[in-house]
């Protein structure tokens, strides 16, 4: 299986202009702003194949989305030093379609 979460932060990042097919166009852009150095928060962008999966299991959490937006949320929490639905220092998150 080709991989369907693709991390990046400031500095660095797992897409590219090669992954357009799985990532949209904005996610392209947004990891290529990462890559470039400009400061872009922390984040990850799921495939367009893991969004297929949802619609085609009909718009239910399948397990490979579940696991998916877990590992993305994690890797996030960590990068940031925050937490998803903490009452301290909480994770804010802005998603995209």
């Amino acid at each position: 299986m080709s991989q369907r979460v693709f991390r990046f932060a400031t500095g660095t990042a797992e897409g590219s202009v090669r992954d357009a097919a799985l990532l949209g166009q904005k996610g392209v852009y947004l990891h290529e702003l990462a890559k470039s150095g400009l400061n872009v928060p922390a984040g990850s962008t799921l495939s367009t194949s893991l969004c297929a999966s949802f619609f085609e299991a009909g718009g239910t959490l399948t397990p490979d989305l579940a696991d998916g937006l877990a590992g993305a949320i994690n890797a996030i929490e960590a990068q940031t030093g925050r937490v998803f639905g903490g009452a301290q220092n909480p994770l804010f998150l802005a998603v995209r379609p």
